[in-house]
């Protein structure tokens, strides 16, 4: 079964959502290396963070079937313009910590992901669970697994 594989810059929630989505079965740390589970691919911040490094992130891609680029309202950060196009799976585009943040910093993340190509944005927390049920479906349905009667409609 191929992973879903997280992007985005450092302290974004990367770890804290695969684990929330309950794809990740390890403990929420630091990531300091391209970390392998079963279904996920955690990727390190500094690899979105330090452009030098998009080529690991662009080569990693072809080995996810879904790829949740993250951006955290409340640490706007530039993004490479269509960097998300880039990338060899289907993309998602998600602002974590929506708990946290105001709308204006939700709203400046979206046109963020937007910039950088993304098209399907969902707004998660990982604290409270806002968002996360539709996400989870939205990846189950990328991966190609069977959804339930009530998923499905």
């Amino acid at each position: 079964m191929k992973r879903v594989m997280v992007v985005g810059q450092t302290g974004a929630g990367k770890t804290s959502l695969l684990k929330a989505l309950g794809v990740w079965e390890g403990h929420v740390r630091k990531t300091e290396a391209l970390a392998y589970g079963p279904q996920c691919i955690d990727t390190p911040g500094e690899f979105f963070d330090i452009p030098m490094f998009y080529h690991v992130l662009i080569q990693t891609s072809i080995k996810a079937a879904v790829i949740l680029f993250l951006m955290d309202p409340l640490r706007p950060k530039h993004v490479v313009p269509n960097f998300s196009k880039t990338l060899r799976a289907p993309v998602i585009g998600v602002v974590s910590k929506a708990d946290a943040a105001t709308p204006k910093a939700i709203e400046s993340a979206i046109q963020g992901l937007q910039e950088s190509g993304v098209t399907e944005i969902h707004v998660v927390s990982s604290e409270t669970g806002e968002g996360l049920e539709r996400l989870s479906q939205r990846i189950r349905e990328l991966r190609g697994e069977e959804l339930t009667a009530a998923e499905a409609g």
